[in-house]
């Protein structure tokens, strides 16, 4: 065997390693994406659950208020509204594009509570 032919032979082998490792760190990639969307999906039906005892508890506030003669305002339901809709997206897409190892509850629980404030906020000022 020449110069050459090895020469060749060591960089054929060295490119397929290099696409091995490649192709293994995209897999290990997809696979932790594929987790995150999955455990973020299961996260909205959480929401959906506060975002609705949240609303019904607002509803028996405000009924109670009006009972009593109470002044309403809707101050706080307009400052929360529009933060609503970004936390939204930076929470879900903070997840799923960390570089590191993040627990789920530090980047669910501030949208959590916001959400709680958009919907109680609505009735109770």
């Amino acid at each position: 065997m020449n110069y050459q032919e090895s020469l060749a032979n060591n960089i054929t082998g060295k490119a397929s390693l290099v696409a091995y490792y490649g192709l293994e760190s995209l897999l290990n990639t997809l696979f932790i994406f594929t987790v995150r969307l999955s455990i973020c999906v299961s996260a909205v039906t959480g929401f959906a659950l506060v975002g609705l005892v949240a609303f019904i508890d607002g509803l028996v506030e405000r009924d109670i208020r009006r009972a009593c003669g109470a002044m309403e305002s809707a101050f706080v339901y307009h400052r929360a509204k529009r933060a609503v809709v970004p936390l939204i997206y930076l929470s879900f897409g903070g997840y799923l594009t960390a570089l590191s190892q993040c627990i789920p509850q530090w980047c669910f629980t501030n949208h959590g509570a916001i959400r709680l404030i958009h919907f109680h906020g609505r009735q109770t000022i």
